[in-house]
């Protein structure tokens, strides 16, 4: 889903949905309108004032919010526990919603640099390890497109793969983890909460977000605790009797703290002239054609 407070943002968020958040499909929650005639062609051998011109759109500030294995089971396509509450709210006042998900493969670290680069994992040069590596002369990712024209870049991150020891830290001028450490490889950590507050420490940082002779930032945050293991959270419980119970519970302690990073955004003075996007890396198995997890089968 994505969001912005002005149809230049709007508009501007169809580069960073292709290039950053390629793995969800498009559909409106209405029947589809009629699709329009084109316009005729203009005739390439008429004088340029002839042709129409589009005014040039203003530029808009992205954030992006990465939501790890989360499925594309959502309320607003018919699933009936209220797992995302906060999202959820901030999508019926703000947002287009994007309802078909495709994951790019079946884990972050065939999902995300993909995702940012706007190609599949097989089109990208890389190693064959696990935690997968990109070549950064091979690679130019959405952070580096942004960054050559001039908005200032910065990421927050809660897991070990996105140390800069893999490279994912490319094009981006403030790139942070979390100060007590990460895990690289169990998801043992429950995140959100210091993720959260890393991120508004980031997003309150003058240098970053200064929209100064029209300025403007990408911002990229990840949040971890959906991905297995599933640790509970008794606030935010919906019964410990299976592993879905207890995955469920995680989606939502997630949405819970990703709902304070958007209340922080929406007191900005440079939330109208921002577009959020809201996706995930890709999904997570509770035995659909007996998969289970995520990361060993498509």
């Amino acid at each position: 889903m994505s969001n912005g407070r002005s149809v230049a943002a709007r508009r501007i968020a169809l580069a960073a949905v292709w290039a950053a958040c390629i793995a969800l499909g498009c559909e409106r929650e209405r029947e589809p309108a009629p699709i329009p005639e084109p316009p005729p062609m203009a005739d390439p051998r008429a004088p340029s004032s002839a042709i129409p011109q589009h005014p040039e759109l203003a530029p808009a500030n992205v954030l992006l919010i990465m939501i790890d294995s989360l499925r594309g089971e959502m309320p607003w396509t018919g699933y009936p526990r209220d797992v995302v509450p906060r999202i959820d709210a901030f999508r019926r006042e703000h947002c287009v919603t994007y309802a078909k998900a495709y994951s790019l493969s079946s884990y972050t670290a065939k999902s995300v640099a993909p995702a940012l680069r706007g190609e599949y994992p097989s089109a990208m040069l890389r190693d064959g390890y696990f935690f997968t590596r990109y070549p950064d002369d091979a690679n130019e990712f959405i952070q580096e497109m942004a960054q050559k024209r001039g908005l200032r870049t910065l990421a927050s991150h809660a897991h070990g793969y996105f140390s800069p020891t893999f490279g994912l830290n490319q094009g981006f001028a403030d790139y942070r983890l979390l100060k007590h450490g990460v895990d690289l490889a169990a998801v043992h950590s429950i995140t959100s909460a210091p993720l959260t507050e890393l991120a508004i420490e980031q997003l309150s940082d003058r240098g970053n977000v200064a929209q100064d002779a029209g300025k403007r930032f990408f911002a990229y945050v990840h949040y971890m605790d959906p991905h297995h293991t599933y640790e509970p959270h008794p606030e935010f419980s919906f019964g410990v009797r299976t592993a879905r119970d207890l995955y469920d519970g995680e989606v939502r302690f997630t949405d819970h703290w990703v709902g304070k990073l958007l209340d922080f955004v929406q007191e900005q003075a440079w939330w109208r002239d921002t577009t959020v996007i809201i996706t995930a890396d890709h999904g997570e198995s509770f035995g659909e054609r007996g998969h289970y997890r995520h990361g060993f089968e498509l």
